[in-house]
């Protein structure tokens, strides 16, 4: 069974479901229906494979990987003290990603700050828009569905050579 993520507390942390409603329990009791009929669970991280630890053999996680060859055009970025900087987000908005909170962030400080977002887009634009942006940004909705999920945005920005700013949680 590939438990590539947490989805029903991904619908509670993301405030479509209550953690105490009839929809939450249903999927958390199906969810255990699956898990005691799989042979082996795959996971995306080893925090999300310790919290199934018992309910069936587990696979190694399988790590998260980013094709470095295809984010190696180096980050020119050029600072000066009046230039704008441009942060970036790539990837879906909703629930989970806090858009609200990038564009927060984003609109604070003493230089003006440009927010692109990216998304929907077809993966080999993804690196060229990286070559000039001064951070990439991944704010997530802290929750236990935290625990089964890696951002591949996050592995993007760093082979891109840019910095990356995320929220606490």
């Amino acid at each position: 069974f590939d438990v590539r993520g947490l989805w029903p507390e991904e619908r509670v942390d993301g405030d479509l479901w209550p953690a105490d409603g009839w929809l939450f329990r249903l999927a958390k009791r199906v969810e255990r229906r699956m898990f005691a009929a799989s042979d082996a669970l795959v996971t995306l991280t080893a925090a999300h494979a310790r919290r199934l630890e018992g309910r069936a053999p587990i696979v190694a996680p399988i790590p998260c990987g980013v094709d470095l060859e295809r984010f190696a055009a180096p980050n020119r970025y050029e600072s000066s003290l009046n230039a704008p900087r441009t942060l970036v987000y790539v990837g879906s908005t909703g629930t989970r990603y806090r858009l609200d909170a990038m564009q927060a962030f984003a609109s604070r400080g003493p230089v003006p700050v440009k927010l692109r977002v990216l998304t929907g887009r077809p993966a080999h634009e993804i690196p060229p828009a990286l070559t000039r942006a001064w951070a990439g940004l991944c704010f997530v909705t802290p929750g236990t569905s935290g625990a089964g999920v890696c951002p591949i945005k996050v592995a993007e920005y760093l082979a891109a050579g840019v910095p990356v700013v995320v929220n606490a949680g």
